[in-house]
């Protein structure tokens, strides 16, 4: 059974990661969630986890973190997400509020009672290099650290920078040039783990679940579509399904390093090294990855 923290910025593509989570409760046992400004404000996201968790009667532990990077103002990125970080749904009351522990609080009392802990980097990085400084004591009990970001020679916010190291390069420096175990799901793999917009045909009014993820991929789904494109990246999808089904993916050890200069900030230099703390992601089988998902979806249902 694995031990995992969510740290996330919800964000469309956040939900359907912990959706996938949630459906494989007999291997992953989510002891809470932390969220971080990223996509949208913090109490945007925080909000927006709050919700859908609360539509769907999960009882869970979220604990609010970051409410801006370390040295930059936050950047909101509607043009995916919408103004709300998950246009889509409404949602008209929640019953699940943040605990009152900050997530470096949170993490700090979650982790130091555990064996070891798996960590969920979903958003910036900001919550998880606060925890590195502040408690270097513990970081041996993280198991590993999977993160969405970076890139490995492509950019989606600069011409070669990933949004979620871009908004935090500081942080995200840290966060890499720490011992931790990492896997890192780039943009280039996440080419590869992507939906196609025709599976949510049969979701609407099939059940409260399934009509909830027809409401928010049929939105996510919009920016790809305007391009012409017949599916989408599911980005943030790609860290459970790693931990899941890692022999569908393929990639290589590396040192990652980051670049703070403002022209190019955010963008991730992929030493590749045998001996590199960070397995660099490069590969995914796309069907089974989007089988897998429509399975976990059915499951989900199932428990809910």
């Amino acid at each position: 059974m694995y031990k995992v923290i969510i740290d996330c910025d919800p964000g469309h593509d956040d939900i359907m990661a912990i959706f996938c989570a949630l459906a494989n409760k007999e291997k992953i046992d989510i002891l809470g969630y932390t969220t971080v400004c990223g996509n949208n404000l913090l109490d945007k996201v925080t909000d927006n986890l709050c919700n859908v968790l609360s539509f769907l009667n999960i009882e869970a532990m979220v604990a609010k973190g970051a409410h801006k990077p370390l040295f930059y103002d936050s950047e909101p990125q509607p043009i995916a997400h919408g103004e709300s970080g998950l246009d889509g749904p409404v949602f008209t009351y929640s019953n699940l509020k943040p605990i009152n522990l900050n997530a470096n609080d949170f993490l700090y009392n979650t982790i130091s009672k555990e064996e070891k802990v798996i960590l969920f980097g979903l958003g910036p990085l900001t919550n998880i290099a606060s925890f590195i400084q502040k408690h270097p004591d513990i970081i041996s009990k993280i198991d590993k650290l999977i993160i969405m970001g970076g890139s490995i020679y492509k950019g989606n916010i600069l011409e070669e920078s990933e949004f979620n190291i871009y908004c935090d390069p500081h942080s995200a420096k840290i966060v890499f040039d720490s011992s931790l175990d990492i896997i890192l799901a780039p943009l280039e793999v996440c080419d590869f783990c992507t939906l196609h917009h025709n599976i949510i045909e049969d979701f609407k009014d099939k059940s409260k679940l399934f009509q909830l993820t027809y409401e928010i991929l049929e939105f996510y789904f919009r920016y790809s579509k305007r391009k012409g494109d017949i599916k989408s990246p599911v980005f943030d999808l790609a860290v459970p399904m790693y931990l899941l089904h890692p022999e569908i993916f393929e990639g290589k050890n590396a040192f990652v390093d980051i670049i703070l200069d403002q022209d190019k900030r955010g963008k991730t230099i992929i030493n590749y090294n045998e001996k590199g703390n960070t397995l660099v992601l490069d590969k995914c089988d796309n069907h089974l990855f989007e089988q897998y998902f429509l399975n976990d979806l059915n499951t989900l249902e199932k428990l809910l």
